[in-house]
């Protein structure tokens, strides 16, 4: 469970905010998208949640450790494709049926073979297969609170949603918010925040 108490967002302009949220928990298994127009402040609401921006006030209370923050651009290191595949946990800690079976989820089967194979796996994946790839992290590490920033823009709508179903379908107690722009990410939510004009809405999403 994610408690949110009394957060206000600052942006780097002092004596002004970007969203005053008052007290709200997030309970297991329940699904956030974060919209609202640009500039308003997705990314930062989102960070702050997380825990990784701390200009403001207020306090955000979880178990860091069973959190997994995704952004649009996440991380590849260098060296086999099962250590990018299991950052940031050490490549010995994941079975390689595991690591075959969360490829094959997020579609990147073709990758199976080659997961000891040494590369900048930075460079040799598209952006799309970055994010397939971080999304393949996420499905391992199996984290009670999931944040994704835009964590699937460079997709087409079809790995996209391929991608949340396969994170839905394997963590269904796991607590997913999410900044996205597309309509079509509604689906995959059942709470919304909209933010603008310095305030957060909340509402529950119809299906």
């Amino acid at each position: 469970m994610l408690l949110t108490s009394r957060v206000f967002l600052s942006p780097q302009n002092p004596g002004q905010f970007i969203a005053r949220i008052g007290n709200l928990t997030l309970e297991s298994g329940e699904r956030w998208l974060v919209r609202g127009p640009s500039g308003s402040g997705k990314s930062t609401f989102l960070r702050a949640l997380a825990g990784l921006w701390r200009h403001g006030s207020g306090a955000v209370s979880f178990n860091m450790r069973q959190a997994m923050f995704l952004p649009q651009r996440s991380y590849v290191p260098s060296g086999t494709l099962r250590q990018a595949l299991s950052y940031p946990a050490t490549p010995d800690r994941y079975e390689t049926l595991s690591c075959q079976r969360v490829l094959e989820a997020v579609n990147l089967a073709g990758y199976s073979h080659r997961l000891d194979e040494i590369a900048d796996w930075g460079d040799v994946l598209s952006p799309g297969e970055q994010q397939r790839l971080a999304v393949a992290r996420a499905l391992l590490f199996r984290p009670a609170i999931l944040f994704l920033d835009e964590a699937t823009s460079a997709l087409d709508e079809g790995n996209e949603r391929r991608l949340y179903e396969a994170l839905l379908s394997a963590l269904p107690g796991t607590t997913f918010i999410s900044v996205a722009h597309r309509d079509a990410l509604c689906r995959f939510h059942d709470h919304e925040i909209v933010l603008g004009d310095g305030n957060a809405v909340f509402s529950v999403l119809e299906k």
